[in-house]
């Protein structure tokens, strides 16, 4: 996963959740758009389909399985 990559993401709970790795200037995270300096984008970036993550978010650590990576994004 990189700059650019969208992200199909599953937490600890079962619910599912997708963003889009963009620039600052771009973020957006109401509409799924999470700058490449973020916690959870930092913790994506290289990891795969199949890995399971832990990021430190704002609200503490939280754990998701990474489901589909560069899908088409539609608003």
């Amino acid at each position: 996963m990189t700059f650019g990559s969208t992200v199909r993401l599953e937490d600890e709970a079962g619910k599912e959740v997708r963003y889009w790795i963009v620039g600052s200037d771009e973020a957006d995270p109401a509409r799924g758009r999470i700058s490449i300096h973020s916690p959870l984008a930092r913790t994506l970036i290289g990891k795969h389909v199949g890995d399971n993550v832990t990021a430190q978010l704002p609200g503490g650590k939280k754990t998701f399985d990474i489901l589909e990576v560069n899908f088409a994004w539609s608003d």
